[in-house]
């Protein structure tokens, strides 16, 4: 049955003595069979249209033979012979394998199409690809370009039971204005192993890691593990996030896995005193600050590294005049390393050793190096 605007183009076509036009046609292209998508998930209805079939299509489910749910009433038929249409699968949709798509153009019930084969709706994904850890602290001396290097591991968790895994992808935003990636590794013991190739590329100017990787079989690897290392280094104070942009794990028929995904939070941050920036205020750091002492602006290994000569560049114990209270120190640097600093380097180092203890009222300061850390303190702070 055409609708009336069909009709009267048809009648103008048969008066002018032309042939009667061929009728619109749909063509369902997805989900066309075999697919597995899971209930909660968001996916793509596609289909190829040609002729005229109307503004608008209906989109059904169907389980069987009947009509399960009206995905959309009156979705846009598309453009230029192609039209899509994204659905997100209710949580409570009954897991099957019987299931088809139909769509129908709503001007012309006859311009219609089904799934060639049926799909599976699955339970809803427990397989999470994350991070280990969830969080963590950098520690990056200031007058340092770069932190010490650090790795996080990217892992798969909630594999359901004798699921087949083929192949993984993965790709990671970062902010590359803290944080640059240094080098990608699949360690001994990895999830997917064995591994048939795989592949990596880091791009720091847009902050994107991109990780593939094929297996040598498709056996089920385990419920979860740890898939591939990344080692990154920070580059500047502030807090971060490593996040997946749409992981992709592929079954033994090549098809999508569904999998959610979370986040690695990366806080950067500095301790006065943590010359090493591992975090602690310790005897590396001692050592350093000994070999600073009285050292001042204009000496050669004041303002840069000397190869050979260890504690360069001497400024970085200059940590002294300094206002707060540990850990959040404000240091105000005079140009010298002398009994300011060490004061503060003493008032650091008992903080880190549980000796000072903070409330909301008090700092209560122990004496370190028989020195008075108050008066080494700025006025006022």
């Amino acid at each position: 049955m055409y609708d009336n605007r069909t009709l009267v183009k048809n009648i103008f076509t048969w008066l002018a003595g032309g042939t009667e036009p061929a009728g619109a046609t749909i063509t369902v292209t997805s989900p066309n069979g075999g697919e597995d998508w899971a209930a909660g998930s968001t996916h793509n209805v596609t289909w190829n249209y040609t002729g005229d079939p109307g503004a608008q299509v209906k989109i059904e489910l169907l389980k069987g033979d009947a009509v399960d749910t009206v995905i959309s009433s009156g979705a846009p038929v598309g453009t230029e012979g192609a039209g899509s249409y994204s659905w997100t699968i209710p949580k409570n949709q009954a897991p099957g394998g019987d299931y088809t798509v139909r769509v129908t153009s709503t001007s012309d019930s006859s311009c219609t199409d089904t799934s060639d084969g049926s799909f599976s709706i699955t339970a809803p994904s427990n397989t999470v690809v994350g991070f280990d850890p969830s969080e963590t602290t950098v520690y990056k001396n200031p007058i340092e370009d770069y932190s010490p290097e650090f790795v996080i591991s990217v892992t798969i968790n909630g594999l359901a039971g004798g699921q087949k895994i083929l192949s993984f992808h993965d790709m990671i935003k970062f902010d590359p204005a803290l944080l640059e990636a240094v080098k990608v590794e699949i360690p001994t013991g990895s999830l997917l192993e064995p591994v048939l190739f795989w592949d990596h590329q880091i791009d720091n100017q847009h902050g994107v890691i991109e990780f593939a990787l094929a297996r040598e079989n498709v056996n089920y690897p385990g419920s979860g593990g740890l898939v591939y290392n990344i080692t990154l280094r920070a580059r500047g104070e502030g807090t971060t996030a490593l996040n997946h942009l749409s992981p992709e794990l592929r079954n033994d028929r090549n098809l999508p896995v569904q999998v959610g995904t979370s986040s690695c939070t990366v806080n950067v941050t500095s301790l006065v005193g943590d010359f090493n920036a591992d975090g602690n205020i310790d005897s590396a750091d001692k050592e350093v600050f000994s070999l600073s002492w009285k050292h001042k602006a204009g000496d050669t290994g004041w303002d840069e590294k000397v190869p050979g000569v260890p504690g360069t560049p001497y400024r970085q114990a200059d940590i002294g005049p300094a206002a707060g209270a540990p850990p959040g120190l404000v240091v105000q640097p005079d140009g010298m390393v002398d009994f300011e600093d060490l004061s503060v380097f003493a008032l650091m180092w008992n903080w880190n050793k549980g000796h000072i203890n903070l409330d909301k009222n008090q700092l209560k300061l122990f004496e370190a190096a028989g020195l008075d850390h108050k008066r080494f303190l700025i006025p006022g702070k």
